[in-house]
């Protein structure tokens, strides 16, 4: 330290910042006070945060961004919770929504390999970059972002109401019916929906208070989560398991309609189950939330611990027998016999199952379309066809010559072969008719592609076996009639344009929590309502909605509202610019407020 402060000293003066008076004075009130040289230069006003941070990416050879003199970005608000920047005494300086690219700032490049482990131990989607600033200014900027109004999206919303399907009686399993007295909603919401606060009321204090516990929330779960995998980090099967209960225990609470408050409890406690054989560890984990009564619940079961033990009874019994899991009314049964609870509580086993179905349904989500091998050299640098087809949900392989195409065909066979006739260690036509001539591969299809000065050879390339041509440059449009009758036939995958479906028989809501909760890239096309609907989902956060002239948040909670309709999902690689800031399960839990309130009104 004393050698750093001695660099800053130096810079400093030799950039004529402060003379060396002042850094005297500076050192001597520095020991008086017994405060670090640095925030001695703050306090006196010596210099300003900026002239600091300047100096330090001197010395650390490190860009510096300045944190206070700019707005803070709506998009950096919910990307770390205050506690974790106060703990780790690190901020979010940008955020590359196209990139992807989360900049936090730090003020010692010893810790970003900390940073960096901590994000890939939590599987948190963002490629880092950093960016110096001295520990003062962090401070001071995590104190501005709690001083400033948070957005309308993060405010405390009531419960979802599902409704029931059209056709279908309601359902008999109510929150109520599972609920202790520890975990009853606020006196006030006799009516069945959390306590809202009204339009004449003071809002300001309640939604600090509500970011708060949200806030307390998201920074315990990411702190059972970074325990959990750090202990588990030797046995990945295991940690699997213990992700899967996570999501699983997340998603039963969401379709309960379960207080934010709960929704983190099962998290949490989850989480902890990786761990509970480790008692000492466990203990250490204080929290308001009591997740010791979900873990290790005794007589009295809560509606937590009811989810938590079903969720595990299932995985014991898919890995005891993988096949029995495929039959719904097997696992019933199975899960009747290995699930002690109440009679009252059967319900919440239904409502399980019918989450499996769910999943089951959406599972070819995210899966590729078909493997498709693209020889060119040219497409290496052009990229003409690859996005397109990567974006229809393609997985797209371009290599550069019939050499390196041989080997990648050796080690993973692809569904069609688009080769381009000319190719620089030799003609396209050998390549072809090695193709077709071997036993194990002559069944994929092949499509060649050549100039127009070329098409002389069209007739050799199809006598040698090509199933059809092309001219560049390539139309796109023939370009995807030509696979689909190509990927059709016999011998070839079928074409998986994604999964369709009914919002009658599965919700919106339903569709949208199961496919975050399986981190998905995707696009949903949506059809009802004498309107079409977008909706685009990155890596499990929705980010993107579009209807009529509505957009964002807007025109989710539109889309929320549709009870009829079809939908289907295609994979996306490209997305559009962000339009919604806030976290899924706020989105969803707005959206349900929104709708209830408008029930309300029309009665």
């Amino acid at each position: 330290m004393d050698d750093l402060d001695g660099q800053i000293k130096a810079c400093l003066v030799q950039m004529k910042v402060i003379s060396r008076e002042q850094v005297a004075r500076t050192e001597s009130y520095a020991a008086k006070q017994n405060v670090p040289f640095q925030r001695a230069l703050l306090s006196l006003d010596v210099v300003k945060p900026a002239d600091l941070g300047r100096c330090l990416s001197h010395v650390h050879q490190l860009p510096y961004i300045p944190l206070l003199a700019r707005p803070i970005p709506d998009q950096l608000k919910n990307i770390l919770s205050a506690q974790c920047m106060t703990r780790w005494k690190v901020f979010p300086a940008d955020y590359d929504t196209d990139q992807h690219v989360l900049t936090l700032a730090v003020y010692n490049p010893d810790q970003i390999p900390q940073m960096e482990h901590i994000f890939q131990l939590l599987m948190q989607p963002y490629t880092l970059a950093f960016v110096i600033a001295s520990e003062i200014e962090i401070e001071k900027a995590v104190e501005a972002l709690l001083a400033k109004p948070q957005p309308a999206g993060q405010s405390a919303a009531p419960q979802q109401t599902q409704a029931s399907k059209p056709g279908e009686p309601d359902k008999p399993l109510k929150l109520s019916a599972l609920r202790t007295a520890e975990a009853k909603p606020p006196a006030a919401a006799q009516d069945g929906r959390t306590q809202t606060q009204s339009a004449s009321q003071p809002a300001g204090r309640e939604r600090d208070l509500q970011f708060t516990r949200e806030d307390m929330g998201r920074s315990l779960t990411s702190a059972a989560a970074l325990l959990v995998s750090v202990c588990l980090e030797t046995n990945p099967d295991e940690l699997a398991g213990v992700r899967e209960r996570v999501r699983y225990g997340q998603l039963l609470a969401a379709r309960l309609n379960m207080l934010p408050l709960e929704v983190d409890r099962i998290a949490i406690a989850s989480w902890l189950s990786g761990i509970e054989t480790r008692p000492q560890i466990v203990k250490q984990f204080m929290t308001p939330y009591h997740v010791e009564k979900v873990l290790f619940p005794g007589d009295k079961p809560s509606p937590e611990s009811l989810i938590l033990s079903l969720v595990r009874c299932y995985q014991d019994m898919k890995k005891r027998d993988p096949s029995a899991c495929k039959d719904v009314n097997l696992t019933r049964r199975n899960l009747r016999l290995a699930w002690s609870c109440p009679p009252e509580y059967q319900g919440l086993l239904e409502l399980f199952l019918q989450l499996l179905m769910d999943e089951e349904f959406l599972e070819s989500v995210g899966h590729a379309a078909g493997r498709i091998l693209i020889v060119d050299p040219v497409e290496l640098s052009t990229a003409c066809m690859a996005p397109p087809l990567t974006n229809d949900g393609y997985e797209v392989h371009v290599v550069p010559s019939a050499e390196t195409a041989k080997e990648f065909i050796s080690s993973s066979r692809p569904d069609l072969i688009i080769a381009e006739v000319d190719l620089p260690d030799g003609t396209g036509l050998k390549f072809c008719q090695g193709v077709k001539h071997d036993s194990a591969t002559a069944k994929i299809p092949f499509l060649a592609i050549m100039s127009l000065q070329m098409e002389r050879f069209a007739a050799e390339f199809l006598r040698a076996g090509a199933d059809d041509f092309m001219i560049k440059p390539v139309n796109l449009e023939l370009l995807f009639l030509k696979i689909q009758k190509l990927t059709v036939g016999p011998h070839s995958l079928s074409v998986k344009t994604g999964v369709r479906g009914s919002l009658e028989d599965m919700s919106f809501t339903d569709m949208i929590q199961i496919v975050c909760a399986g981190n998905k890239n995707l696009e949903i096309l949506l059809n009802g309502e004498g309107q079409a609907g977008h909706v685009f989902i990155q890596n499990g956060e929705v980010i993107h909605a579009l209807v009529g002239d509505k957009q964002g948040e807007e025109a989710f909670y539109n889309l929320m509202l549709w009870q009829k309709g079809e939908f289907n999902t295609k994979q996306c690689s490209q997305f559009p610019a962000r339009t919604i800031k806030v976290s899924t399960m706020s989105l969803l839990m707005e959206g349900a407020r929104l709708a209830d309130e408008g029930r309300t009104q029309e009665v």
